[in-house]
């Protein structure tokens, strides 16, 4: 086609296309589609291949198989204290972008389903829309994925940072634990950082990050690499107890580890 002026091509995708379980399930195989596919391109790639937020499944027959675990999820735990959060104020309200399963908001949804929203993959709206609720009065809790949260760097900083929009989280508790994936430097300190400035470290608040150890992992199962870095349930748990002086609940809960 021969054209004088700018041409737009506009790609709608389709989660799920060519794998029909994928199709009847977007939301719990957001991620899979790619592997299933690859794996008939690449012979040499194996079903159980790793990719983030994967659990294994059969590409037969799209049955998932999810391990067992002694205690819920962080996913499941956030989602938990965000409904409790809500039942007590009714400003509270949630948002996601096309990742209900992943944050555990779909579990929100279901106790208010007029207050939670998902704006699809559009994290920048999220966030945006997140600081334009926050101006109104409204409590938004704008959950979104750490590696898609580059996308609304500019929205984070222009719409809620430079606007001084209240985030109540920190001021409405005595205790705040901030786990990372990271060393020193990363998300805690940024969070330290600002309570500082806020005053908020002046009084009784109390504040324990848990960040990767200063030192080599070696590789392992995803089982055991939480246990090496002490970012599993238990050690999130102990930090608490120990935090409200309760060091025999605190080594109760680590014998489990």
């Amino acid at each position: 086609m021969k054209t004088t002026g700018p041409v737009l091509i506009h790609v709608v995708t389709e989660k799920g296309r060519g794998y029909p379980y994928a199709k009847k399930a977007a939301d719990k195989y957001h991620s899979k589609v790619l592997l299933y596919w690859l794996k008939n391109v690449i012979r040499t790639l194996v079903t159980h291949m790793l990719v983030s937020g994967v659990t294994k499944f059969d590409p037969a027959t799209g049955k998932q198989f999810k391990s067992s675990a002694p205690t819920q999820s962080y996913t499941s735990y956030f989602a938990e204290t965000l409904i409790a959060e809500a039942e007590a104020d009714k400003d509270v309200v949630a948002i996601h972008a096309a990742m209900g399963v992943g944050t555990g908001l779909n579990l929100f949804l279901r106790h208010f389903p007029t207050r939670c929203f998902d704006v699809g993959i559009a994290e920048q709206h999220a966030v945006t829309f997140a600081a334009g609720l926050a101006c109104e009065g409204l409590k938004p809790f704008c959950a979104i994925c750490l590696s898609f949260m580059q996308r609304a760097y500019d929205q984070v900083v222009h719409d809620v940072d430079l606007q001084k929009l209240p985030v109540s989280l920190a001021k409405s508790h005595e205790i705040l634990i901030t786990v990372e994936e990271g060393s020193i430097g990363g998300f805690g300190s940024h969070v330290a950082q600002f309570m500082a400035l806020d005053g908020i470290l002046d009084g009784n608040f109390k504040w324990r990050p848990l960040v990767l150890p200063d030192r080599y992992i070696d590789h392992g199962s995803p089982a055991d690499q939480p246990v090496e870095a002490g970012h599993t349930p238990s050690h999130i748990g102990a930090t608490v107890f120990n935090v409200l002086g309760k060091t025999r609940e605190a080594l109760e809960i680590m014998s489990e580890v």
